[in-house]
Formats: structure tokens, sequence, C-alpha cells
């Protein structure tokens, strides 16, 4: 669908329906909420390691 809620296709009246006349077709749109940021960044996360494989601490082959 494209933004406004409105269906891109063109919906077909029925016979006798006056000139003018749109139905209604599908649910509204979601209301847009706005969330507050304080404004502080988020920790730094942990690059990623290399692709070889490593055991993990305390284990033996």
């Amino acid at each position: 669908r494209r933004r406004g809620g409105h269906p891109a296709a063109v919906v077909a009246a029925a016979p006798g329906t006056p000139m003018g006349t749109v139905p209604e077709v599908g649910a509204p749109e979601q209301p847009v909420v706005e969330i507050p940021l304080d404004g502080t960044p988020a920790p730094a996360r942990r690059t990623y390691d290399t692709a070889a494989a490593t055991r993990a601490p305390g284990t033996t082959r």
C-alpha cells in the first residue's frame, strides 16, 4: 500500500453507486508514536572476532 492508507489499485464501484463515493478498503494506518530519547549514546559493542575457530576458556580437547 502507498502511504496514506489508500490501496495502489483503483477500486471499481458497483453499478448504481453514486458518483464520487469511494468505498473504504482495508484497515486504517497505524498511528505514529514518537519515543523520546535522552541523547545518551549506547555503549560501544565488542567487535567480532576472526573467523578462526577458538575454544571457550577452560575447555580442553
